[in-house]
C-alpha cells in the first residue's frame, strides 16, 4: 500500500503555493516531491529542503526547481534521503523536516515520519509456475 500524499496550500496575495509529499518517506528510496504556483504570472524559484528532525542542523537534500509557464508552475522533484543518518531500528521514530521556500511568497513546511525499512514483499509459494487455473498455497512476508 503507497502512502498517502499530504497537500499543504499557502496563499500569498493572489497566488496559491502548493508542496505535496507522502506521509512517509523511505530511507535510501527516490521519492517524489510536488511544488506548484498556482494563479502565478511570472517565473518563481522554489528551493526544496530536507532537514534532519527535530534539531534541523543537517541538510539532507537541497534543490532549486523553476515554476514557469512551461511547466505550467509545477514540479515533480526527486528526493533521496541518504540511510548514514538515521538510525537502522524500525521500531524508532525518525522524522525530516521538509521545507519548500518559494522565491516570490512563502515557505512552506512539513514534518514528515522516516522508514528504513525497505518496503518489498516477498511471496513464497509451493511450485514455481502457476497456470491462470492452478491452486496452490502461500505464505505472505513483508
Amino acid at each position: 500500500m503507497a502512502p498517502t500524499l499530504d497537500y499543504v496550500p499557502a496563499r500569498h496575495e493572489a497566488s496559491t503555493m502548493v508542496l505535496s509529499a507522502p506521509n512517509l518517506l523511505r530511507v535510501g528510496a527516490t521519492e517524489n516531491i510536488f511544488v506548484e504556483c498556482q494563479e502565478c504570472a511570472t517565473n518563481v524559484n522554489v528551493q526544496i529542503l530536507v532537514k534532519n528532525f527535530p534539531s534541523e542542523n543537517i541538510k539532507l537534500s537541497d534543490q532549486t526547481v523553476t515554476l514557469n509557464n512551461q511547466n505550467n508552475f509545477q514540479a515533480l522533484n526527486k528526493i533521496q534521503i541518504p540511510a548514514q543518518d538515521f538510525k537502522d531500528d524500525p521500531e524508532l521514530k525518525q522524522y525530516v523536516s521538509l521545507e519548500a521556500k518559494f522565491s516570490d511568497g512563502p515557505n512552506l513546511r512539513k514534518v514528515v515520519l522516516v522508514s528504513v525499512q525497505s518496503g518489498y514483499l516477498f511471496i513464497q509459494t509451493d511450485k514455481p509456475l502457476y497456470t491462470p487455473n492452478s491452486r496452490g498455497k502461500s505464505l505472505y512476508r513483508t
